[in-house]
């Protein structure tokens, strides 16, 4: 739980991140507008040029070094009320430093407009409280810039005074609303981060046994992954004598052999639609035709066995696994496939006798000496583009006799691996 909530608060980060980089950029373009101007009235010796400079380049400046810090992270909570506060009060500052005297200027074009933008960019901050700061600021400045322009006279019930009352009172209502906007939008954001916790945990789940496209399908709401039965074929794959090779060894060499060659096993599943539904200590089972619809799961099944003992071949011949034997099992039909386990686990798996068949002839791989075994029923599906080698009346534990096929690709070697017995 801690985990999910660690990375639902990182994903609000990166939404705060990216907020922040749009509003450092606007400010860094307002600010070097105002700083250009001022620049202009500084040459023309207009009054209030300086101010006018020395705030724009200011706020440039430390906008400049927010965006590229933007970059990399989302500025603390700390860094977002000052920002906030700066925002708000660059419209008093270029009021009272350019010594603004004119009651009837302050409250027609004292820049209200900036009070309303600050706080809007508090809205984007995805900080709700940061919103009621800001409005609860921009009216209280927005009255002391009227009060010090009119050089402190009574506040007398006037209209001068009632409209500037009214501004004050409409910037903290706008606070008020950019904290229900703010509140909304991280309610939604915090929504989108936990879609996005589960779509990871998805891809976490099944990514290193399912084949992109298919986490894909299951993503989208293509596949509804209720219990049913299904026509499906079900592939065996066990590393031969591995106790023997274990034996003697350090564990850590172990493993790494047992890794690489897994893992290679799992790619070839994967490149065909295939799901490798569970690895066995020193093997792996893989289903194809679910939870997507494939109807050749059969012939999808039978070129990733091949392809399996050809990558397990190259991985002996390499020398990094020299001592690597294998045997693959291949059947096909009807399976019940769901979701199995309880609160703290569960997992995706095909159950039913399609499955104990197919462990049963993978076992005979030893028996026969061969590396890949499928059954009748997965030869007749198979299509064409195999050598297929019959070995009729073959006695598997707990069945009556069956015919197996032997099956490679045709550029495979004339003479057939053989596994150790």
């Amino acid at each position: 739980m801690a985990t999910g909530s660690g990375q639902q608060l990182s994903s609000i980060s990166e939404a705060r991140r990216v907020s922040e980089l749009w509003i450092a950029a606007f400010i860094v373009t307002v600010a070097s507008v105002m700083a250009a101007l001022g620049l202009v009235r500084v040459i023309d010796g207009a009054p209030g040029g300086v101010s006018t400079l020395v705030i724009g380049a200011a706020y440039a400046a430390y906008y400049g070094w927010a965006l590229i810090r933007a970059r990399r992270s989302a500025p603390s909570d700390v860094e977002s009320l000052v920002r906030t506060v700066g925002e708000v009060s660059v419209a008093t500052l270029a009021v009272v430093l350019n010594g603004v005297d004119d009651p009837a200027f302050a409250l027609r074009d004292a820049p209200v407009l900036l009070y309303a933008m600050a706080v809007m960019a508090s809205v984007l901050r995805l900080r709700p409280r940061l919103s009621l700061v800001a409005g609860t600021l921009a009216g209280v400045e927005w009255i002391a810039v009227y009060a010090f322009v009119s050089g402190g006279e009574a506040l007398a019930p006037d209209l001068t005074w009632i409209a500037a009352f009214q501004r004050m009172v409409l910037l903290a209502f706008v606070g008020a609303v950019g904290y229900r906007i703010s509140t909304a939008t991280h309610a939604l954001a915090e929504g989108v981060a936990a879609v996005t916790l589960e779509r990871e945990q998805v891809r976490r789940a099944f990514g290193l046994y399912v084949a992109g496209p298919v986490i894909e399908r299951v993503l989208s709401g293509e596949v509804v992954g209720a219990t049913e039965r299904r026509n499906l074929t079900v592939l065996f794959v066990d590393i031969r004598d591995f106790t023997a090779f274990s034996s003697g060894r350090p564990p850590d060499v172990v493993l790494d052999r047992l890794n690489l060659a897994l893992d290679l096993f799992a790619q070839e599943v994967q490149r065909r639609g295939g799901i490798v539904n569970k690895f066995l200590g020193d093997g792996l089972m893989a289903i194809f035709g679910a939870p997507l619809d494939d109807p050749g799961h059969a012939r999808q099944a039978v070129q990733a066995a091949v392809a399996i003992a050809a990558a397990a071949d190259r991985l002996a011949r390499s020398g990094r696994y020299p001592e690597l034997r294998i045997g693959v099992g291949v059947h096909t039909g009807e399976v019940v496939v769901g979701d199995v386990g309880g609160e703290g686990h569960r997992e995706y798996t095909a159950i039913g006798d399609v499955v104990n068949v197919a462990s049963r002839i993978e076992a005979a791989t030893k028996q026969l000496g061969q590396v890949v075994l499928v059954s009748a029923d997965v030869a007749a599906a198979m299509g064409t583009g195999f050598v297929a080698e019959p070995f009729p009346d073959v006695a598997l534990r707990g069945r009556g006799p069956m015919t197996l096929y032997s099956v490679r690709s045709p550029d495979a070697a004339s003479t057939k691996p053989v596994v150790s017995r």
